[in-house]
């Protein structure tokens, strides 16, 4: 049974690794990234590293399986200061690396009708028209979406207008580091402080009082 599971999603899998391999892969070289793991791409500049990730879902049983791509903005000082709270980084991951991933969005919610997006794969599956169409929309909405938030302050304006895609409520807590690094420490403590007051879950007050207990221990210590 092992062997017969393997097999069947042997072509599909094989068109998969055709379109990452000779159309995506080229494509992105191109646009500056550099390959990780064959389906992981990352460009850097000093303040934000852009990823695309590509993936490929089997369909259990068949020969067939569903490719996705997603886009991400991370911003690596934001991550690092987060990653410090002792209390916080038990209940949130944090990325103060290379890899860092702040913002993320699947291509499908880029654009009208803002759903999510995949591929169909299958043994008949024409892997030009299908590689055609990731590409295009790679350098379309996957662009865009680095154009947009691919810079710290246009995240952070982002953020504040209620654009957050995955990051959700989360991005309270990018905001308050954002302001304790590169803004004002006082708005930062403050705006923490209604963040928690208004949460509506007993888990996003905790966590966001975690960050707002940890600012205040900064406060007091000599900067």
């Amino acid at each position: 049974m092992p062997g017969l599971m393997r097999w069947r999603n042997v072509v599909s899998e094989e068109k998969y690794r055709e379109i990452i391999n000779n159309h995506v892969t080229p494509l992105l070289e191109q646009l500056g990234f550099k390959s990780k793991k064959k389906e992981w791409f990352y460009a850097h500049d000093d303040e934000c590293v852009k990823r695309i990730t590509c993936g490929f879902s089997k369909e259990r049983g068949k020969d067939a399986g569903f490719v996705t791509v997603t886009v991400c903005v991370g911003f690596k000082a934001l991550e690092m200061f987060l990653s410090q709270c002792p209390d916080l980084s038990s209940h949130v991951h944090f990325e103060p690396t290379q890899r860092a991933c702040t913002m993320a969005s699947n291509l499908g919610h880029l654009r009208e009708p803002f759903r999510f997006l995949s591929w169909e794969i299958a043994p008949d599956s024409d892997v030009q028209s299908i590689a055609a169409d990731i590409c295009s929309r790679i350098e379309t909405d996957g662009l865009n979406f680095f154009a947009e938030y691919g810079a710290l302050e246009r995240a952070v304006a982002a953020w504040r207008s209620g654009i957050r895609h995955n990051l959700g409520n989360l991005a309270v807590l990018y905001l308050s580091a954002y302001e304790w690094l590169y803004g004002s420490r006082e708005r930062a403590v403050l705006e923490l402080k209604d963040a928690v007051i208004s949460a509506d879950l007993p888990s996003t007050r905790h966590v966001y009082t975690s960050l707002l207990n940890y600012l205040e221990s900064l406060s007091g210590k000599p900067q």
